[in-house]
């Protein structure tokens, strides 16, 4: 191979994985990651995240150390004006399995919990974005 034909493929290669990453915020058990975001209406875009002490993040994130029972806490802070939604994915290294988390919206300005079953090692946030009358309008049409 050629040295350029080379460097397309390590572009790509790494390249494809650094973007897709970094609309996410990867957290395992005892970690904190101070997330800021761009903000133009309803409109939100991720901007990055930290796990340098912030006072100024938008959002908190923090996945307590794993209790007796094996389960932990997933724990956001947000200090956005409007409701926030996302979506998560659990890793279990045990189980050699991922599987979606069930997440509820957070209330502008408050903190939302979500109990992390057991066996579970790392959590993946994305899709960080302003819609929860979308799944307040789901759950009224429900029977």
């Amino acid at each position: 191979m050629t040295r350029f034909t080379l460097f397309l493929l390590a572009f790509f290669v790494l390249g494809s994985g650094a973007l897709a990453a970094s609309d996410k915020v990867t957290v395992h058990n005892g970690e904190t990651w101070y997330a800021h975001f761009q903000q133009k209406g309803k409109k939100l875009k991720f901007l990055d995240a930290t796990k340098a002490k912030d006072p100024n993040a938008q959002l908190v994130i923090s996945l307590s150390p794993k209790d007796k029972d094996g389960t932990a806490t997933l724990k956001l802070e947000s200090a956005l004006g409007d409701d926030l939604v996302y979506r998560a994915t659990m890793w279990s290294n045990v189980l050699k399995r991922h599987g979606a988390l069930t997440v509820y919206p957070i209330v502008g300005g408050k903190m939302g919990t979500v109990q992390v079953p057991p066996l579970v090692d790392e959590l993946v946030l994305f899709d960080f974005r302003f819609e929860p009358a979308t799944l307040i309008e789901k759950e009224k049409d429900e029977p």
